[in-house]
């Protein structure tokens, strides 16, 4: 089992290692972070993190490709952490830029933890979307890097040219696989990107919200269910990111709002749900929709308690039914009724 420190000081670097620009991606309207030297701008984040507080686990660099960064840039971001007293490192990187090399020289440098940018595992959606490399390539890097580091994988669901079949193929491969942690985004069309001159001549139509909340769904469930800890489901709220949003479904709460569909599909398939009086409350959904339509399937278990991975297993068989026992009760019924939720202040 793996343990996550709970302290980890970000640094973005947008595109900072990228060989070419992908279609739906904006950098510094999604993390927030402006311009600036590569160098100048990640000593300036640390050192106001380190103003809030000294207590940090390990450094993180994110928001660019890391291992694709020129060596020299990449030894001054090193020796940069030494010097702010790190010595447990991570970075986020493409899967093309995994070599023995790059990852001698992460080790020797405390690196514990690479999350590779895999997106999806469709050779025709990674062309669509100008993603660097292909599926052949992402698999090697996956089982390169796990032989060596932690690791933890990106997937998004809602992408240009993506079929909710791309999508199940896609997360039940990297459960295959068993990373140890994962982040599942959902697409949402940012300014400034190629995406948004694709949508907004008709090139691109993003999936229906409710159809987004399915496709991301069974990715948490695949993921979740084969023991991936998925440790973010939906971009991170920032006023620069929502104030970018041209198209697409995007809300604060999409996480809650998944793995309350998850809930809401096991139990309308299957039986109860046991939980202890702890954590019963995780268990009644977004905006206590699962309580609501089944008030007597959600019960204090002290002895036997049902596991999250356990529904996932269950739930994800459910999830692309186009009916279950109930005709005019199915999945794609229950992520309909969480977008209307949406709209109830």
């Amino acid at each position: 089992m793996h343990t996550f420190p709970r302290r980890i000081l970000p640094v973005f670097i947008p595109f900072a290692g990228c060989r070419n620009r992908c279609v739906y991606c904006n950098q510094n309207r999604i993390t927030g972070t402006g311009s600036g030297s590569l160098l100048e701008n990640a000593s300036r984040q640390i050192s106001d993190y380190l103003s809030y507080s000294d207590k940090w686990d390990e450094l993180a660099f994110y928001g660019g490709s890391f291992t694709c960064i020129p060596q020299k840039d990449r030894l001054a971001l090193y020796e940069l952490a030494r010097e702010k007293g790190f010595d447990r490192l991570r970075f986020s990187t493409s899967p093309d830029c995994v070599g023995n090399d790059v990852l001698d020289e992460a080790e020797a440098f405390g690196v514990r933890t690479v999350e590779l940018g895999v997106q999806s595992l469709s050779d025709g959606v990674l062309s669509l979307n100008k993603r660097p490399y292909d599926v052949e390539t992402c698999l090697k890097a996956i089982k390169s890097v796990s032989r060596r580091f932690i690791t933890g994988v990106q997937m998004m669901t809602g992408m240009y040219g993506e079929t909710a079949a791309d999508v199940a193929n896609t997360a039940d491969s990297l459960a295959a696989l068993k990373p140890a942690y994962a982040r599942i985004y959902p697409t949402v069309v940012l300014a400034d990107t190629e995406l948004a001159e694709l949508y907004k001549t008709d090139c691109y139509i993003p999936p229906t919200p409710a159809e987004m909340l399915l496709r991301t769904a069974y990715a948490y469930a695949a993921l979740t269910s084969a023991g991936t800890n998925v440790i973010r489901t939906g971009l991170q709220s920032t006023d620069s990111l929502e104030d970018s949003i041209k198209g697409g479904f995007y809300h604060p709460a999409f996480g809650d709002m998944v793995k309350t569909l998850i809930i809401l599909i096991f139990l309308h398939n299957y039986g109860e749900i046991n939980a202890s009086q702890a954590d019963i409350h995780k268990f009644f959904g977004y905006k206590s929709l699962a309580r609501k339509h089944f008030p007597d399937k959600i019960i204090i278990g002290e002895d036997f308690q049902t596991s999250l991975p356990e529904i996932c297993l269950k739930a994800k068989e459910h999830i692309f039914e186009n009916n279950g026992r109930n005709p005019e009760r199915n999945s794609a019924s229950y992520a309909e009724e969480l977008i209307r939720q949406t709209h109830n202040r």
